[in-house]
């Protein structure tokens, strides 16, 4: 099964990357503040949850905050939303990175792949504790989000989770304004229909040097297939886990995983995600794998993109993105970001932008 070799290349890679921590990129106009930790429990579905918050340093309690939720992929943390969440934070937005229980990289011997569809849920648990609907927010935070302005933010195992929870008919979390796709995983298996729920603007961010999820046939599938309003973003030398926690050299840590866990890429039959997926009543959409398994396709000529260079293109195209995207009139700001992504596009050699808004 090809969920089988995403799930042991997604583990060496994050094994071999954890002591790799490059500083965040708070490069806004804004102090933050020290992130916070918080121990959550929901206890109806019994999942312990830890959730990272990042905020401005000053916060009026005149105002309300945007929320942006960071969704970790497979055997990640917390710590990878830190490029992404500094960043956003510095600019206005409260960040609320979570740890999912069953697929974060702090506990190997318990990763399971399975618990996809649990996920979405932990992201509606996120919103219930950030906009004080549940226990466990800081005070200097009490009543600072804004609940009518929440995005979703996922990397590869967590992009699939981020189509679930934007998208899916039974698993869809209805307070979400906006999903952001980074290289996000197995977007292959969802058709026209899937998207069919609701028009939700969707970003689609993804290097064409990925040798864990192929870009052209997941997120470059993904927007042709989509009807909602989008874009899409391709990194030209991006990597798979260039929006990790890699320090920034030109070399595409992707062939890690692919040059060490060779021995490790075969189906055991017990991941089973997809046909769960597949076998719901709500199932629409859903489909068959068409992606290559990782490591096995061939990628374009060129150079790799450096770390650095992938988070800071990434950064500049989810912040203009946002401000549209969560508007209390996004038709008004419309105009605005597609300036700004003829603007990117047409400066920089390597980042190709394509727009349906």
């Amino acid at each position: 099964m090809k969920t089988a070799y995403l799930l042991y290349s997604l583990i060496a890679a994050c094994l071999l990357l954890c002591a790799c921590s490059p500083k965040p990129q708070n490069t806004g106009p804004l102090a933050i503040a020290p992130v916070i930790d918080i121990n959550t429990h929901d206890s109806k579905r019994d999942r312990n949850i830890t959730i990272r918050l990042w905020a401005p340093a000053s916060i009026d309690k005149r105002e309300k905050y945007p929320l942006v939720i960071y969704a970790h992929g497979f055997g990640g943390d917390l710590e990878d939303s830190r490029w992404a969440a500094g960043y956003l934070a510095s600019h206005g937005f409260i960040v609320a990175a979570l740890r999912f229980p069953k697929t974060n990289g702090g506990d190997t011997d318990n990763l399971d792949m399975n618990d996809l569809l649990n996920q979405p849920g932990d992201i509606s648990w996120v919103i219930d504790v950030a906009t004080g609907l549940q226990t466990g927010l800081p005070d200097r935070l009490k009543d600072a989000v804004d609940d009518s302005r929440i995005a979703l933010a996922g990397h590869s195992f967590g992009g699939l989770t981020t189509y679930l929870a934007a998208f899916d008919r039974e698993l869809m979390e209805p307070r979400l304004k906006a999903a952001i796709l980074l290289a996000a995983g197995a977007g292959d298996i969802f058709y026209p229909p899937f998207y069919e729920t609701r028009a939700l603007p969707m970003l689609l961010i993804h290097g064409d040097h990925d040798r864990l999820v192929e870009y052209s046939s997941t997120s470059a599938q993904a927007y042709e297939r989509a009807n909602a309003p989008r874009v899409l973003v391709q990194l030209v030398g991006g990597t798979h886990l260039g929006h990790g926690e890699a320090h920034s050299i030109a070399f595409n840590f992707d062939n890690l995983p692919c040059w060490l866990a060779a021995d490790k890429l075969k189906d055991d039959g017990s991941i089973t995600f997809h046909t769960d997926l597949q076998n719901r009543k709500s199932a629409a959409g859903v489909g068959d794998f068409s992606a290559p398994p990782p490591c096995q396709y061939p990628l374009p000529s060129g150079s790799t993109m450096s770390t650095d260079r992938q988070k800071s293109l990434s950064n500049e195209v989810m912040l203009a993105f946002l401000e549209y995207a969560l508007a209390d009139n996004p038709d008004e700001k419309r105009p605005a970001l597609l300036k700004t992504l003829q603007s990117i596009d047409a400066a920089q050699r390597d980042v190709i932008i394509k727009s349906a808004l």
